[in-house]
Protein backbone atom coordinates (compact mmCIF):
# COMPACT_ATOMS: atom_id res chain seq x y z
CA UNK A 1 0.00 0.00 0.00
CA UNK A 2 1.13 3.28 -0.39
CA UNK A 3 1.08 6.12 1.81
CA UNK A 4 0.28 9.52 0.53
CA UNK A 5 2.09 11.91 2.68
CA UNK A 6 2.41 15.38 -0.01
CA UNK A 7 -0.62 16.89 1.13
CA UNK A 8 -2.82 18.44 -1.16
CA UNK A 9 -1.32 17.07 -3.96
CA UNK A 10 -1.88 18.65 -7.23
CA UNK A 11 -5.05 18.62 -7.78
CA UNK A 12 -5.39 20.19 -4.74
CA UNK A 13 -3.09 23.11 -5.77
CA UNK A 14 -5.26 23.36 -8.99
CA UNK A 15 -8.80 23.66 -7.08
CA UNK A 16 -7.06 26.91 -4.89
CA UNK A 17 -5.55 28.41 -7.85
CA UNK A 18 -9.06 28.11 -9.74
CA UNK A 19 -10.77 29.01 -6.39
CA UNK A 20 -8.50 32.26 -6.08
CA UNK A 21 -8.78 33.42 -9.48
CA UNK A 22 -12.16 32.66 -9.29
CA UNK A 23 -12.56 35.16 -6.58
CA UNK A 24 -10.27 37.60 -7.83
CA UNK A 25 -12.46 37.54 -11.33
CA UNK A 26 -15.41 38.89 -9.38
CA UNK A 27 -14.15 41.33 -7.56
CA UNK A 28 -12.37 42.79 -10.56
CA UNK A 29 -15.75 42.76 -12.25
CA UNK A 30 -17.49 44.41 -9.06
CA UNK A 31 -14.51 47.26 -8.73
CA UNK A 32 -15.21 47.96 -12.56
CA UNK A 33 -18.59 47.42 -12.73
CA UNK A 34 -18.82 50.30 -9.73
CA UNK A 35 -16.79 52.86 -11.53
CA UNK A 36 -18.53 52.23 -15.06
CA UNK A 37 -21.62 52.70 -12.99
CA UNK A 38 -20.24 55.68 -11.78
CA UNK A 39 -18.84 56.90 -15.22
CA UNK A 40 -22.29 55.90 -17.10
CA UNK A 41 -24.13 57.64 -14.09
CA UNK A 42 -22.05 60.86 -14.45
CA UNK A 43 -22.61 60.34 -18.24
CA UNK A 44 -26.18 60.28 -18.47
CA UNK A 45 -26.09 63.66 -15.59
CA UNK A 46 -23.99 65.62 -17.86
CA UNK A 47 -26.73 64.36 -21.08
CA UNK A 48 -29.87 65.25 -19.23
CA UNK A 49 -28.56 68.26 -17.87
CA UNK A 50 -27.03 69.12 -21.25
CA UNK A 51 -30.61 68.46 -23.11
CA UNK A 52 -32.81 70.05 -20.35
CA UNK A 53 -30.29 73.39 -21.18
CA UNK A 54 -30.68 73.00 -24.92
CA UNK A 55 -34.54 71.88 -24.62
CA UNK A 56 -34.99 75.15 -22.18
CA UNK A 57 -32.88 77.08 -24.98
CA UNK A 58 -35.06 76.11 -27.94
CA UNK A 59 -38.45 76.09 -25.46
CA UNK A 60 -36.71 80.29 -25.13
CA UNK A 61 -39.72 82.24 -26.80
CA UNK A 62 -37.85 84.07 -29.67
CA UNK A 63 -39.55 87.22 -30.47
CA UNK A 64 -39.81 88.52 -33.77
CA UNK A 65 -38.30 92.61 -33.33
CA UNK A 66 -40.70 93.68 -35.90
CA UNK A 67 -43.63 92.24 -34.58
CA UNK A 68 -46.21 94.81 -34.45
CA UNK A 69 -44.58 97.07 -37.35
CA UNK A 70 -45.28 97.60 -40.74
CA UNK A 71 -41.98 96.42 -42.78
CA UNK A 72 -41.18 97.82 -45.98
CA UNK A 73 -39.00 94.54 -47.07
CA UNK A 74 -37.51 96.12 -50.29
CA UNK A 75 -36.15 98.93 -48.37
CA UNK A 76 -35.54 97.51 -45.37
CA UNK A 77 -37.65 100.19 -43.07
CA UNK A 78 -40.29 99.72 -40.83
CA UNK A 79 -43.15 101.91 -39.13
CA UNK A 80 -45.33 100.88 -36.36
CA UNK A 81 -49.11 102.17 -37.00
CA UNK A 82 -51.59 103.65 -34.56
CA UNK A 83 -53.60 101.51 -33.23
CA UNK A 84 -56.43 103.01 -35.14
CA UNK A 85 -55.13 102.41 -38.58
CA UNK A 86 -55.36 98.24 -38.19
CA UNK A 87 -53.57 96.05 -40.93
CA UNK A 88 -52.13 98.23 -43.43
CA UNK A 89 -50.41 97.03 -46.32
CA UNK A 90 -47.97 98.74 -48.93
CA UNK A 91 -47.62 98.28 -52.36
CA UNK A 92 -46.27 99.63 -55.32
CA UNK A 93 -48.85 101.64 -57.32
CA UNK A 94 -49.01 100.66 -61.42
CA UNK A 95 -48.68 104.79 -62.34
CA UNK A 96 -45.71 105.88 -60.83
CA UNK A 97 -41.71 105.01 -61.79
CA UNK A 98 -40.82 106.50 -58.90
CA UNK A 99 -39.24 104.73 -55.93
CA UNK A 100 -42.78 104.80 -54.04
CA UNK A 101 -45.58 102.37 -52.07
CA UNK A 102 -48.75 103.03 -50.98
CA UNK A 103 -50.89 101.65 -48.59
CA UNK A 104 -53.97 100.29 -47.78
CA UNK A 105 -55.71 98.88 -44.76
CA UNK A 106 -57.91 96.20 -44.86
CA UNK A 107 -61.06 97.68 -43.87
CA UNK A 108 -60.57 100.06 -46.64
CA UNK A 109 -60.11 97.38 -48.78
CA UNK A 110 -63.46 95.67 -47.79
CA UNK A 111 -65.00 99.01 -48.14
CA UNK A 112 -64.32 99.83 -51.69
CA UNK A 113 -62.34 97.57 -54.43
CA UNK A 114 -60.62 100.51 -56.01
CA UNK A 115 -58.57 100.67 -51.86
CA UNK A 116 -57.42 96.90 -52.23
CA UNK A 117 -54.03 96.55 -53.52
CA UNK A 118 -55.46 94.85 -56.50
CA UNK A 119 -56.32 98.24 -57.76
CA UNK A 120 -53.03 99.27 -58.23
CA UNK A 121 -54.02 102.66 -57.61
CA UNK A 122 -52.81 105.18 -55.25
CA UNK A 123 -54.71 104.59 -52.23
CA UNK A 124 -53.00 106.88 -49.00
CA UNK A 125 -50.73 109.05 -50.76
CA UNK A 126 -47.16 108.53 -51.26
CA UNK A 127 -44.10 107.66 -49.29
CA UNK A 128 -41.29 108.23 -51.67
CA UNK A 129 -37.48 107.22 -51.31
CA UNK A 130 -34.60 109.24 -53.07
CA UNK A 131 -31.38 110.54 -52.27
CA UNK A 132 -32.47 114.14 -52.79
CA UNK A 133 -35.28 116.21 -51.05
CA UNK A 134 -37.82 116.46 -53.43
CA UNK A 135 -40.68 119.56 -53.25
CA UNK A 136 -43.51 117.74 -54.86
CA UNK A 137 -42.98 114.70 -52.92
CA UNK A 138 -44.42 115.93 -50.14
CA UNK A 139 -43.21 116.26 -46.31
CA UNK A 140 -39.87 114.62 -45.23
CA UNK A 141 -40.61 112.02 -42.49
CA UNK A 142 -37.06 110.31 -41.73
CA UNK A 143 -33.94 110.67 -43.00
CA UNK A 144 -32.36 107.06 -43.24
CA UNK A 145 -29.17 105.45 -44.47
CA UNK A 146 -28.79 108.02 -47.11
CA UNK A 147 -32.15 108.16 -48.27
CA UNK A 148 -34.74 111.16 -47.58
CA UNK A 149 -38.16 109.50 -46.97
CA UNK A 150 -40.87 112.02 -47.40
CA UNK A 151 -45.02 111.21 -47.42
CA UNK A 152 -47.69 112.89 -49.95
CA UNK A 153 -51.21 112.70 -49.23
CA UNK A 154 -53.50 111.22 -51.42
CA UNK A 155 -54.88 113.54 -54.17
CA UNK A 156 -58.58 111.83 -55.03
CA UNK A 157 -60.15 109.32 -52.69
CA UNK A 158 -60.31 105.88 -53.47
CA UNK A 159 -63.91 105.66 -52.93
CA UNK A 160 -64.07 104.53 -48.90
CA UNK A 161 -65.51 108.19 -48.12
CA UNK A 162 -65.42 108.92 -44.02
CA UNK A 163 -62.89 105.75 -43.24
CA UNK A 164 -60.52 107.13 -45.45
CA UNK A 165 -60.57 110.68 -44.37
CA UNK A 166 -59.91 109.22 -40.95
CA UNK A 167 -57.20 106.42 -41.99
CA UNK A 168 -55.13 109.03 -43.62
CA UNK A 169 -53.53 111.30 -40.74
CA UNK A 170 -53.77 108.24 -38.77
CA UNK A 171 -51.46 106.94 -41.17
CA UNK A 172 -49.22 110.49 -41.66
CA UNK A 173 -48.60 109.76 -37.75
CA UNK A 174 -47.48 106.24 -37.95
CA UNK A 175 -45.06 106.94 -40.61
CA UNK A 176 -43.18 109.21 -38.03
CA UNK A 177 -42.29 106.15 -36.43
CA UNK A 178 -40.31 105.06 -39.57
CA UNK A 179 -36.60 103.68 -38.95
CA UNK A 180 -34.66 100.75 -39.83
CA UNK A 181 -36.26 97.50 -39.82
CA UNK A 182 -34.52 94.56 -37.38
Amino acid sequence: MKNNKSGFGFVGVILVMTLVALVGFFVLRMFFSDSTQKNASQSTTQQVSESSSSQSASQQVVTDPNKDYVVIKPWGVRFKPVIELGNVEYFKPSDINAEAFTFTTKALSEEAASCSPDSNNIVLGLLTRSVEKDPAAGGIVATIGGYIYQYRAPQATCGAGDLESKVVPQLSQSLKSLEIAQ
